[in-house]
């Protein structure tokens, strides 16, 4: 819980002080990142988490309405940005606010590239 709120609030850092807000964000428009040396699919104009999902963070995340898998990383639009500072600190203002942002496809979660979709992506 402590990791994911950390994140959270890390997260929402990174979005305040990227500047970046693209007008017309799409979720579908993708590109490959590494972390931890495996290979994920984020949206462009999106952050995302330096480290892999644990089973507790799994936990934190679908109590938030996330649906992720252990070793998924969190992606956050920078689009998202109002969102997450519009609302104060605390950790059931931060949980709603991601609900929000998800409901709008501007956060969710990436599972690792098999061989197959990495060596399909690359070519």
């Amino acid at each position: 819980m402590k990791r994911m709120i950390s994140t959270a609030l890390g997260m929402g850092s990174l979005l305040v002080f990227s500047g970046c807000v693209e007008p017309g964000f799409n979720s579908n428009n993708k590109m490959m990142v590494f972390v931890e040396g495996q290979p994920y699919l984020v949206p462009k104009n999106a952050n995302h988490m330096s480290k892999a999902m644990n089973t507790e963070d799994v936990k934190e995340m679908n109590k938030m309405g996330l649906h992720c898998k252990k070793d998924d990383i969190l992606w956050v639009a920078y689009k998202a940005k109002a969102l997450l500072t519009e609302n104060g600190r605390n950790t059931g203002e931060i949980k709603r606010a991601y609900v929000n942002a998800q409901k709008k496809g501007l956060t969710g979660c990436t599972s690792p590239l098999s061989d197959q979709e990495y060596k399909e992506h690359i070519n």
